[in-house]
């Protein structure tokens, strides 16, 4: 969070008090009229517009606007307008560091929001006071008012208020809580409901928050697929910040993977952008990153160049922590020069910044302490007054507890033993259900084998043996030449049909992943697929412990693979087929991705096709977690999540 300096707290205030002077005057003319008129309304519409023109170039100058505004709607009980500058207001002093103002006004909002029954407003307000909860890393209070705000939504049915949710539940999940599949989860259900709505600018906002992911889940390709369509959007739009905001995470993720020379392409035409759109905190950041780039080159005069105008940015804002960054980035490429004396005195500087952000917050938090302690003082006070007067029927009131504890611990034993036999009664279903899916599994595969030995012993003799009887009139120096060629022919035709079906039979059994693997073995598959299709189809590994997987699991994980290849040549006609293989100590995963032409999922799991079914039977005998992503013209992609204990 940025921190105001005495001089910027000064400026706020001359600002706010010359201001207030001619509001004051203001309300002292519409004090005198019986009802709001329509100069009223566009009075408090300059204000606001005032508010919006400087909230992010002059925030002293938008905060007396808006200040003025809130008092002219107070003035004159407009109840709509007063709902939406304190909420307004309340995110300002949000974005500035001051929580316990934000907490304040936005608390004012639904209120409001709440006497005059307007849901999606009262939604609004409790996503906005979770937001404040985030910034102060209180995520527990964040995620508890981000699934209030989700509820209401939900009763109302309002899809864009529920998307809005989801996508702070999985910034919580991101980056306070380091669980990036869960928030991967949340952004890509947020992301469905956009597409439906035809948001883009949503839209955008969520593929930048999936590549975000993917980046922290070290799967570069993913996130850069995902910033550049966020990008596209983004370009179409003519959104300088944001456009900025993506360039600069796309060099992040090349910076993080060593790509050093690629990343400097990406931050310098981050910085452009925020030039272009007066982006203060970003174009310092920007030559913090270039910086830290140059310094990886070892072109110390360029990054004590940029690291330098990093520093200045930073000083003139009061943005401390991309002042103590910048510190930190000429501290070291002093050290690296061999400068010993400068990187010792920037890293003290450094010191006394960090310190002072900590003495701030430490104030604030005391503040903070001291509201809550008087108001835990008042409710116990009430709790005092309370107790004296229960004091009369403590009798009364205590026979009565002994009776209803004695029937509500009767209640608790009956539920208790009911609860545990429908638990046995649900785990016998699961157990039949999963004998049920292995034998289904177990006779698809033992058929496949059957079927594969038939045609490999059977048919594939017969038109070997066909070929081998065939030959010898083929060479035979007395057969005509015109027998000759028709001869020579059918012995082509026995060769393709003798490879086609050793193809079908190394399908159905592949004794590749016996002998060497599932990773090997899907390698091997692609591979020919890639001969026989001319097609771009790459497998990516990152750490995958085969040795984890029993046979059966490794079979059951190269069909998925099979299935879902065959039906994006089959149907989506893909021209670009992905397949990753990732895995930690507890769960591997895979993820296939194509170009294809895409489809509706919900229309699939309706008609209940058979290749859906075997994706999804397979993965339940996995006892794992199948997740589809797919639309019309948009490619698809399947993840399946297994767990490896």
């Amino acid at each position: 969070m940025k921190q105001m300096t005495p001089a910027k707290l000064l400026l706020l205030l001359l600002l706010t008090y010359t201001v207030s002077g001619k509001a004051e005057n203001d309300l002292g003319f519409f004090r005198k009229k019986s009802a709001p008129t329509l100069k009223d309304t566009v009075k408090i519409n300059e204000l606001y517009d005032c508010f919006l023109q400087f909230r992010a170039t002059e925030p002293a100058r938008a905060k007396a606007c808006l200040k003025q505004s809130i008092a002219l709607a107070e003035a004159l009980d407009l109840p709509q307008q007063k709902m939406l500058l304190y909420n307004d207001m309340g995110t300002f002093y949000d974005i500035n560091g001051m929580a316990d103002s934000a907490f304040h006004f936005l608390h004012l909002s639904l209120e409001l929001a709440q006497l005059h029954n307007d849901q999606e407003r009262i939604g609004m307000a409790y996503k906005n006071i979770g937001i404040v909860y985030y910034d102060i890393a209180d995520y527990a209070n964040a995620m508890s008012n981000f699934v209030t705000s989700l509820k209401i939504h939900e009763k109302n049915n309002n899809q864009k208020g529920i998307a809005d949710a989801y996508i702070w539940m999985g910034i919580v999940n991101e980056f306070g809580l380091q669980k990036y599949r869960k928030a991967l989860d949340y952004h890509r259900q947020a992301l469905a409901i956009y597409e439906q709505l035809n948001a883009d600018e949503r839209k955008a906002y969520s593929y930048n928050n999936i590549g975000n992911c993917y980046n922290k889940l070290q799967m570069p390709d993913s996130a850069i697929y995902y910033f550049n369509r966020s990008l596209e959007i983004k370009i179409k739009r003519k959104d300088s910040i944001s456009i900025g905001n993506t360039y600069n995470n796309i060099g992040t993720v090349y910076y993080d993977n060593g790509q050093y020379r690629k990343s400097l392409e990406y931050y310098q035409q981050s910085l452009a952008y925020r030039i272009k759109a007066n982006d203060l905190s970003g174009i310092a950041s920007c030559h913090i990153n270039i910086g830290n780039v140059y310094l990886q080159l070892k072109d110390y005069g360029k990054a004590l160049e940029s690291h330098t105008e990093a520093r200045r940015i930073c000083e003139q804002i009061a943005y401390n922590d991309g002042l103590m960054a910048a510190l930190d980035g000429l501290a070291t490429t002093f050290a690296a020069k061999g400068d010993f004396q400068n990187a010792y005195t920037t890293r003290l500087e450094h010191e006394r910044i960090k310190d002072s952000v900590f003495n701030i917050q430490s104030v604030q938090q005391m503040e903070e302490l001291q509201v809550q302690y008087d108001t835990e003082k008042k409710e116990n006070q009430i709790v005092q007054q309370k107790l004296k007067l229960s004091r009369r029927n403590l009798m009364i009131g205590a026979l009565s507890a002994i009776f209803l504890l004695s029937l509500l611990t009767f209640y608790l034993i009956y539920n208790r033993y009911k609860l545990r036999q429908e638990r046995r009664l649900q785990e016998e279903l699961l157990k039949e259900e999963e004998k049920r899916t292995r034998a289904m599994l177990e006779t698809e595969e033992n058929e496949r084998q059957r079927l594969a030995r038939e045609l490999h012993d059977g048919v594939g003799q017969l038109l070997t043996a066909s070929r081998l009887m065939l030959n010898p009139l083929y060479t035979n120096a007395q057969t005509p030449e015109e027998n000759k060629q028709q001869i020579k022919q059918t012995i082509d035709i026995l060769d393709d049909s003798i490879l086609e079906i050793r193809n079908i039979s190394h399908n159905m059994v592949p004794d590749i992943l016996q002998k060497y693997g599932l990773e090997k073995a899907i390698r091997h598959f692609t591979d020919r697929i890639r001969q026989m299709r001319k097609i771009d189809i790459q497998v990516e590994s990152h750490e995958l412990d085969e040795s984890k997987l029993d046979v059966t699991s490794q079979l059951m994980l190269y069909r998925i693979v099979q299935e879902a290849v065959n039906n994006a040549l089959k149907y989506a006609e893909a021209g670009r087929i992905h397949i990753q293989l990732t895995a930690d100590e507890n769960e591997l995963s895979v993820m296939i991705e194509d170009n294809g032409k895409g489809f509706d999922v919900n229309q699939i799991k309706e008609k209940g096709g058979i290749g859906m079914r075997n994706l999804q039977l397979r993965t339940e005998y996995l006892k794992g977690h199948l997740s589809i992503d797919s639309s019309p013209k948009s490619g698809t992609t399947i993840i399946v999540e297994i767990p490896l204990s």
